[in-house]
């Protein structure tokens, strides 16, 4: 299956050339989506998605989302086939051969990561189904979002116009994959971000940061206005444009430049009057600590995870904050995103290869190799050894909760008399499992 799609996969960039394609100067309703939006935020009516600039720039944004990249790669995409009453855990499938290897140019890592930069930013991730001369899905490509319109039809979406320079590519809504988070409001055909919200904070962050940068490049001390000094009589000389342009030489040389910091020798009186406020007294600290804390927020982060600093951080140590980051933020994203990946994959897989696909075949990951969620698995173990040997679980039925293939028939009963072994009969009584302190029953 892999050398089939390897083979093939190539051509299905040739459906991006193949497509209708027209030119932007035909459609003058469009706007270019370069970061130059209109997202107006209660109480404002300034441009903040403009003040904002490219969000992934932001250094706390760029740092949620690279923590994010890491996290989503730790555990391995696997395929869940239902079985009776249980799942069987599939390690090949036409569907993992597809994600993992989606066309020659960058791995499933690399398709992964286009995702999940586009998922909270805007809400919205958008992949092109490549297609075989014979219309068969052999590979994704990530589309960037903001060069896609959502075109809504009579049939809820009508297209999806891609755009690059000054050409557009039209596409049918069955050759999109389109991923969304949650729904928008003003527009349900697409989801909403959760990075739109806090677009003051992010242009706060930025220029929080170039103002501290021009404080410390100007040897930590805002700007300052230099003029001459009173005369005894009270008057004040005048500067002519020759000593205006002289102090500001000197001054730039002694306290801007690489000579930063020498001594300045001035034989005629002048002031100098600090124009602003220091760090200090504009309380850069703890502003940059509130303004990281609702970044992280919006990534339903703690910032002791992103070895940031926060308001009020509620964790002991950064292992309990990244266990509940794990837990309440990612968990969730990786089961919403292999729903709709499940949702929208699998049908087309399942008519392509009959044999190989079938469509109750759903799309997930392997939890158990993640480390963050081990103290939970261990808590799992300690509350199934309790209960099997008493009037609660036999050991069979606590095998299959934790997905092990059953024992011999003598331990599908409770209660067992003797600790049988799984390769014999019999054997010593079992001692009770005491668990660790502080476990409780589910």
């Amino acid at each position: 299956m892999l050398e089939r799609l390897q083979q093939a996969v190539a051509e299905g960039f040739q459906s991006l050339r193949q497509a209708k394609t027209v030119s932007a100067a035909d459609d003058r309703g469009w706007t270019i989506l370069s970061g130059l939006g209109t997202a107006r935020l209660p109480g404002s009516q300034r441009n903040w998605e403009y003040e904002a600039g490219t969000l992934w720039d932001n250094a706390v944004i760029r740092i949620a989302l690279k923590w994010r990249e890491d996290t989503f790669g730790e555990p391995n995409l696997v395929v869940y086939r239902p079985d009776g009453d249980s799942e069987e855990m599939l390690r090949e499938h036409p569907a993992l051969d597809l994600l993992s290897h989606p066309n020659p140019y960058y791995d499933g890592s690399t398709l992964m990561a286009g995702i999940l930069l586009s998922d909270p930013i805007d809400g919205n991730a958008y992949l092109q189904r490549l297609r075989s001369p014979r219309g068969g899905l052999i590979g994704l490509s990530y589309l960037p979002h903001w060069c896609v319109t959502v075109v809504p039809g009579t049939s809820w979406i009508a297209r999806y116009e891609y755009r690059s320079g000054l050409q557009k590519v039209d596409f049918a809504p069955e050759d999109i994959v389109h991923l969304r988070d949650g729904m928008d409001p003003a527009n349900p055909r697409k989801g909403l971000g959760r990075v739109g919200a806090v677009l003051r904070e992010v242009a706060g962050s930025n220029e929080l940061a170039t103002t501290i940068a021009s404080i410390l490049h100007n040897v930590g001390m805002p700007g300052v206005v230099i003029s001459p000094k009173p005369l005894p009589d009270g008057s004040v000389p005048t500067m002519t444009p020759e000593q205006r342009a002289g102090y500001l030489r000197q001054y730039r040389e002694k306290f801007l430049g690489d000579k930063r910091g020498e001594p300045w020798v001035q034989t005629t009186p002048v002031d100098v009057t600090q124009l602003g406020w220091s760090p200090d007294q504009m309380a850069t600290d703890k502003t940059h600590r509130l303004l990281v804390t609702v970044l992280c927020a919006a990534f339903n982060l703690d910032p002791m995870v992103l070895h940031l600093p926060g308001e009020n951080t509620t964790y002991s140590n950064r292992e309990q904050a990244r266990e509940a980051a794990v837990e309440e933020h990612v968990i969730p994203q990786w089961r919403r995103l292999d729903r709709q990946l499940t949702s929208t994959l699998m049908p087309e897989l399942a008519r392509q290869y009959p044999r190989e696909v079938r469509p109750d075949d759903r799309i997930g990951h392997d939890f158990s190799q993640v480390r963050s969620l081990q103290a939970d698995e261990d808590r799992l173990y300690a509350r199934l050894s309790r209960a099997v040997g008493g009037p609660y679980l036999a050991a069979n039925e606590a095998r299959e909760k934790l997905g092990k293939e059953p024992w011999g028939p003598e331990f599908d009963k409770p209660y067992p008399q003797k600790a049988a072994t799984p390769g014999g009969e019999g054997g010593q009584k079992a001692a009770p499992f005491r668990g660790q302190a502080g476990d409780r029953y589910p």
